[in-house]
Parts: structure tokens; sequence; C-alpha cells
């Protein structure tokens, strides 16, 4: 993901996404932990929602190890925002799928909430062509996580090192 600490992130990421399918099944995924703070913590707002929500989503416990007394307003913000897309995506069961180089789509068991997670460093385009029901889920689904900086009726492209989550 860029410098120091992001090798660990997507290293982190990947482990995590990897191992989705033996959660609850063969043992407890245990993923790195997530970032709230600012200080002496280089990653952005939207990697920290990254890191959160694909944790929270496809691993089987969360951990922080920020100390709360040295949180600022802004951490607490991020932290208030990440807590709500916890409680409105917590009553289902997650899986992810490859769908590129570093490119996951997300699904959920119900159906009801589909996403990209897009762990490379660089843009990713996603054509109608190539993939229509996750093309039309993501344009026309109410986005509670939204990183897409282009929409047309033939792609949509999603900002690197981000995740993106559409439901029904």
């Amino acid at each position: 993901m860029g410098h120091v600490g992001r090798p660990i992130a997507w290293i982190n990421l990947r482990d995590t996404i990897g191992r989705t399918h033996l959660d609850g099944t063969v043992y407890i995924s245990d993923p790195d932990v997530i970032f709230l703070r600012s200080k002496n913590c280089s990653l952005s707002e939207r990697e920290k929602e990254l890191i959160a929500l694909v944790n929270f989503l496809l691993a089987g416990q969360i951990m922080f190890s920020d100390d709360p007394l040295h949180l600022t307003a802004g951490d607490l913000a991020l932290t208030r925002r990440i807590n709500s897309l916890y409680e409105a995506l917590g009553n289902d069961e997650y899986g992810a799928v490859r769908i590129a180089c570093d490119v996951f789509r997300l699904q959920s068991r119900s159906g009801n909430v589909s996403g990209l997670i897009n762990i490379s460093g660089r843009k990713f385009k996603l054509q109608r062509e190539n993939r229509p029901d996750l093309f039309s889920a993501l344009s026309t689904a109410k986005l509670a996580v939204d990183y897409r900086l282009k929409r047309t009726d033939d792609y949509l492209t999603f900002v690197s090192h981000s995740i993106t989550i559409g439901q029904r």
C-alpha cells in the first residue's frame, strides 16, 4: 500500500480475505488490528475504513490497540462512522471472491449486500459486460460506502485501497 506499515496492512488484508472461508468453520480468523488514531499512523481514513470493514465482515474478531485517551475528535468521528457501518452490516455472513489482481467481490449470504474490495495501489474499472450482476448491484443499490470515481452506462471506476458496499 505504498510505504512503511502499508505493506504489512496489504499482506494482512490479503490473508484475511483469503482465509474468510475458514472462519467459523476451522477456526476463528484473527486479522491484524484496526487503526483509528491519526497520531503516528500514516494510513488515510479510507484505508483505515477498508481495514476495519474487511476485518469485520470477513474475520472472526475485531481488535484495536490505539489508546482511546489519545484519539482526536476526527478519530472519534471515524470510530462512530465505522461503528454505524458495523451495526448496519452485522446481521449477515460475508464472503469474498477474487475478480482481478488484488480486487475482490464482496457478497453477503442473503444476497442483500454486494461490494467491491480494491486493495491494489491503482484504480479499478469494473465493466458491465464482464460482471453484469456486480455492476448492476453497485450501480443501483443504496451505497453504505461509496468509493466510485466514475460511473457510466458501461463501467464503474473505483478508488485504490478502498471498499464500496451496496445494500438492497
